[in-house]
């Protein structure tokens, strides 16, 4: 009876560890699986935790590649913008050298221009003052006419000699408009021109005659602007004739429409 008590009380002893043992087993597996989960829990959460930090670094990112871009965008529009800013200053800047450069030109030959006027007007005065020159310029001219009577000579008018006697006096022959003339050899203004007639024959010869002053020698002299027509002036005598300051080189006497000595 007592082996029977023993063995039925070891086999529940022997029971009762298998319990504990497999109950032993099922929590373990049940810390391993709780372990597993939260360690799975814990490693989905960081994955998911790094992934919105990712999601959100990539949308900073792209926010911030979007500004840059725009950034870049505007950049390029302002080089573009300043560029053509600088292509028109450039343009400017070539036009207005080149309106520099004519205006110095222009300055330049305004300036060439001013001297020479300034040269003319000095020596316009120059000739002017010798202009200006009084007393009997005919003296040192040069004298021709139309023809010569007798060997006279067309000098003898401007000889400075006061006889009025045929000797002293220049003479043509019968010309058809016969003509005495002057050469001053310069461009004078004349104020008068004075003649004297001659005193011992013929002083109707002069009247009508003519005084021409200028400096064309055109049909010798002739065709230069008139002075003064001599109606008349009595054997011997001398007159004078304003000629309000013609100017002129030549001097000339005249007796046009007849043929006279």
């Amino acid at each position: 009876m007592k082996h029977s008590c023993d063995s039925v009380h070891f086999q529940w002893w022997k029971r009762s560890f298998g319990v504990a043992a497999l109950c032993l087993g099922l929590l373990c597996i049940l810390l391993l699986a709780g372990i597993i989960g939260m360690c799975v829990n814990y490693t989905g959460q960081r994955y998911r935790d790094e992934r919105d930090q990712l999601q959100t670094s990539n949308n900073n990112l792209t926010k911030e590649r979007d500004q840059l871009q725009t950034s870049y965008n505007n950049l390029t529009k302002e080089r573009d913008q300043l560029q053509t800013s600088y292509n028109n200053l450039t343009k400017e800047r070539d036009q207005l050298q080149t309106s520099y450069n004519n205006l110095t030109k222009e300055r330049d030959q305004l300036q060439t221009s001013y001297n020479n006027l300034i040269k003319e007007r000095d020596q316009h005065q120059r000739e002017t003052e010798k202009l200006k020159i009084k007393g009997n310029v005919a003296l040192n001219g040069v004298a021709t006419q139309s023809s010569l009577y007798n060997n006279r000579d067309a000098s003898d008018a401007i000889d400075g000699k006061k006889n009025t006697h045929y000797g002293s006096c220049t003479h043509t022959l019968k010309d058809r408009n016969p003509w005495w003339r002057v050469d001053l050899l310069n461009v004078y203004r004349i104020t008068d021109v004075t003649l004297t007639n001659r005193g011992d024959c013929c002083p109707e010869r002069l009247d009508g005659a003519e005084i021409r002053i200028g400096n064309s020698l055109e049909n010798n002299g002739t065709n230069n602007p008139r002075c003064a027509v001599i109606s008349h002036i009595p054997a011997g005598e001398t007159h004078t004739f304003q000629c309000n300051e013609m100017e002129g080189r030549y001097v000339v006497v005249v007796i046009p429409g007849r043929s006279e000595w």
